[in-house]
């Protein structure tokens, strides 16, 4: 049933998604148009002006992308649990298990699907200059791990689950928080963006004690075990937040077993 219940998933957004990865393809070729034209005839004001107004428009397409991206999946969580249609969604032979999983391994797929997309567009966009980006993160490593007693293959590692383990933190901390804001009979908005403002502050404040520990303790055995620490400080940092998820992950499946304030 989960399988069934993604595929309907991704199929309902698929069309809206489609058109908003054409939209990203056809900006970026307009883009890289632009910006060939304004590098071979850069002393032509109005193919200057042109090549500025279709990089403003570019952006403004990636910005967006992700933002369709995002209140697609996040709006239909709530209509498909708490709206209208939450009455037939509960109708269905699934488990609450079943659905809130289906919800969100759909909104990782097309949120991962999007960001992919601007990254490769921007790279495209980028063209040679790509390598000199990758060059200038390849000097913010030697400048980071220089002096440092630390494995950096390691903290590379850390720093790549630490950004995955955010994301997916993310989006468990969206939808737990629009169970939240179901125990309210009105204003379950304004109820909801309350709700993911104080766990995102609270685990925030959390991490930055931690961090402030671990910063007091490392200057007082000196910079050789200051690399260790910034490792502890990942790990903490990965742990504090898989175990909000999975916190959230069960308050959302309780709250959806009692299909709260369906409206």
């Amino acid at each position: 049933m989960l399988g069934k219940l993604l595929k309907y998933d991704l199929k309902s957004n698929a069309v809206i998604m489609c058109i908003v990865f054409a939209a990203v393809a056809v900006a970026t070729v307009g883009e890289k148009v632009a910006l060939y034209f304004a590098h071979e005839y850069d002393d032509n004001p109005y193919i200057g002006i042109s090549s500025m107004s279709m990089t403003m428009i570019y952006a403004m397409i990636l910005i967006a992308a992700v933002f369709i991206a995002v209140f697609l999946v996040f709006r239909r969580f709530y209509n498909n649990c708490f709206g209208k249609e939450g009455y037939l969604t509960f109708t269905l032979p699934a488990k609450a298990t079943h659905i809130y999983w289906s919800k969100y391994i759909s909104a990782l797929i097309i949120l991962t699907a999007v960001a992919a997309i601007v990254i490769a567009s921007l790279f495209v966009v980028a063209g040679n200059d790509a390598r000199d980006i990758l060059g200038f993160f390849k000097d913010i490593k030697t400048v980071m791990f220089d002096g440092i007693d630390v494995n950096p293959v390691l903290l590379t590692v850390l720093y790549i689950l630490s950004v995955v383990v955010s994301f997916l933190f993310f989006i468990s901390t969206v939808y737990c928080a629009i169970c939240i804001g179901q125990n309210f009979k009105v204003h379950t908005l304004i109820a909801s963006i309350v709700a993911y403002l104080i766990i995102s502050w609270s685990v925030s404040i959390l991490l930055s004690m931690i961090s402030a520990v671990i910063l007091v303790v490392s200057d007082r055995f000196g910079d050789t075990a200051f690399g260790k620490y910034i490792i502890i400080s990942e790990i903490v940092q990965i742990t504090v937040h898989i175990i909000g998820m999975i916190a959230e992950h069960f308050y959302c499946i309780h709250k959806m077993k009692k299909g709260l304030n369906l409206k």
